[in-house]
């Protein structure tokens, strides 16, 4: 009976919608490997995985401060400086505004999870795929993506 209700659910999906960060981007280890070296330049002795953790618990409450403010929209990546400056100062490491907006950056550059490119290939052969996030439009087109995804207005 449950494996008949399972197919007719699947005669009835037409779209599969994934959130970026977490479920197609593995935004923490991603991080992780990018704020390393960094860290460890400016002599900063902390976990750099717990850098990234403080870094995106920031973004999140700013970003929900934001849309509870009712004003204008920040964007993205304005929130995203905002919280990178805001974690460097927490962890007393000195910084320019050039490297708070390079680290920013690398969130277009993170790579999938291992298994996603082929799986998100095998739910395109059936259904619709679209992702549903509030990150600047070009971290939704890399290279690894680029036959799976297309860009909606």
């Amino acid at each position: 009976m449950r494996e008949m209700a399972t197919e007719a659910l699947k005669g009835q999906i037409k779209v599969c919608m994934f959130d970026q960060y977490g479920t197609v981007v593995d935004i923490q280890q991603g991080l992780t490997e990018v704020v390393t070296p960094y860290l460890k330049n400016k002599g900063w002795n902390g976990r750099p995985d717990a850098f990234v953790t403080w870094w995106r618990r920031t973004h999140f409450e700013n970003s929900m401060i934001d849309a509870l403010l009712h004003r204008e929209h920040t964007s993205y990546r304005e929130i995203g400086h905002r919280a990178v400056a805001y974690t460097l100062e927490r962890a007393a490491i000195s910084y320019t505004m050039d490297e708070v907006r390079f680290l920013v950056a690398q969130i277009e550059r993170l790579k999938p999870f291992p298994d996603v490119p082929a799986a998100l290939a095998r739910l395109k052969s059936r259904y619709k795929i679209a992702v549903l996030s509030t990150v600047i439009r070009i971290c939704l087109r890399p290279p690894e993506f680029s036959t799976t995804f297309r860009s909606m207005p």
